[in-house]
């Protein structure tokens, strides 16, 4: 769900559902940075909400070269398991 999210032009965070397993949540993608690659990149932040509680995970994003979004890295977000 992260990685298909449609964050082009939005602000905040939008709403996911996954009618197979009832999970919810929220992503939201931050501004768009070149890395040292010059690859455009961003971070990327994602609540899943289910019979286990909400949880927080945090993860980058960059462009390929068609124009599509890649996932690169996605981990448990450390500072929200408090």
């Amino acid at each position: 769900m992260v990685a298909s999210a449609p964050v082009e032009g939005v602000n905040g965070g939008i709403d996911w559902s996954n009618p197979d397993t009832g999970s919810t949540g929220t992503v939201t993608a931050y501004p768009v940075v070149a890395n040292q690659g010059g690859m455009l990149c961003r971070t990327v932040a994602t609540t899943v909400n289910d019979l286990r509680g909400i949880r927080h995970y945090r993860g980058q994003a960059c462009q390929r070269r068609d124009g599509r979004w890649q996932l690169l890295q996605f981990t448990a977000d450390a500072a929200k398991l408090l």
